[in-house]
């Protein structure tokens, strides 16, 4: 797992915890998602890459991201692979209540089932990245409100089957337009679905979804994929 993040960037901890609303929701379950797939990963995914980890994604991403962290199962990580399993043991048994409760939340959150929907097609990398993050301070409640209007928020991640990862993202497009309708649009030959922020910007931070390249990407405005199909083209400027 590979975390990034620049000198200056910390995000404030002071002040409790607050309870996550909606779309602090649709974040721990896109997390759930990634957690579930990296620590259910099996020889299928990881027999291919053998030692080499890949890391294709950093060369998607603006260099001006700020927070960065990327799940890259190969057998050169494969103690490290274990130690996250240990840590949290309960989430990587099949069968206890925790791994339930984190395919319940993705399904309950954005009407898709792991098992089902997304383990068919994820591959073995897989990324979130944050931008524009400024004039942040001890307030978390006006925190979480700026983020919420102006970070950029991006999901990676890698596609072995495009039919099926499609699927997944029309199930979730349905889900997520609940809370307002995505229109079509082409871009770098790129087909995409994205609408504006909802103007209850606690409602979703989704509203973009897509396919470049071999990655489903997941994002909070359509200006953040486009930089990704850009980036596809012609690697320039880069967080690799």
């Amino acid at each position: 797992m590979t975390n990034y993040q620049p000198e200056g960037a910390e995000l404030p901890l002071s002040g409790p915890p607050k309870k996550a609303g909606l779309s602090g929701k649709v974040v721990s379950a896109i997390v759930a998602i990634v957690l579930l797939g990296a620590l259910g990963v099996g020889a299928f995914a990881i027999v291919p890459t053998l030692f080499t980890a890949k890391q294709e994604i950093p060369k998607l991403l603006a260099n001006d991201t700020q927070f960065y962290a990327s799940i890259n199962p190969n057998l050169s990580a494969l103690k490290g692979i274990q130690n996250i399993q240990d840590a949290y043991k309960s989430v990587t048994d099949q069968n206890s209540q925790s791994s339930k409760d984190l395919n319940q939340q993705a399904s309950d959150t954005l009407g898709v089932n792991f098992t089902d929907d997304v383990q068919p097609w994820l591959g073995t990398e897989m990324a979130v990245a944050v931008s524009g993050i400024k004039g942040l301070s001890n307030n978390t409640a006006a925190d979480a409100s700026a983020l919420s209007k102006n970070a950029h928020l991006v999901f990676l991640l890698a596609t072995r089957d495009k039919t099926k990862s499609q699927a997944f993202l029309d199930k979730l497009r349905k889900k997520l337009s609940d809370a307002g309708p995505f229109t079509d649009e082409t871009y770098q030959s790129v087909k995409l679905a994205a609408r504006s922020r909802p103007a209850a910007v606690q409602s979703t931070p989704l509203n973009a979804l897509a396919t470049v390249g071999d990655y489903v990407v997941l994002a909070s405005d359509v200006e953040t994929i486009k930089g990704v199909a850009d980036r596809a083209k012609d690697p320039k400027n880069t967080l690799a």
